[in-house]
């Protein structure tokens, strides 16, 4: 059974204009980010902290879904054993 896939992106969000997108130079991570909205400019960090809600739930979906492969991975594994049980 092959693996869901996991690769996942979240989108961030600017605190103060909500707005979505952002310009900044992807050769260098340490640069700053820059709101297109409000002109706003954050740290790499800042706006990984002030979207730390949504990395969180995102993490937490990506969580759910290797715990339920490996559920559903060792059921199928152990299918028909009289010995062993998943639940």
């Amino acid at each position: 059974m092959p693996l869901p896939n996991l690769d996942r992106s979240v989108g961030m969000i600017c605190s103060t204009c909500a707005g979505d997108q952002f310009e900044h130079d992807p050769e260098n991570l340490d640069a700053a980010i820059r709101c297109a909205g409000c002109d706003r400019i954050y740290t790499r960090e800042q706006l990984i902290a002030e979207n730390g809600e949504m990395i969180e739930s995102a993490l937490d979906d990506m969580k759910a879904d290797v715990v339920d492969h490996a559920r559903k991975t060792f059921r199928n594994a152990f299918r028909g054993s009289k010995y062993i049980r998943v639940k």
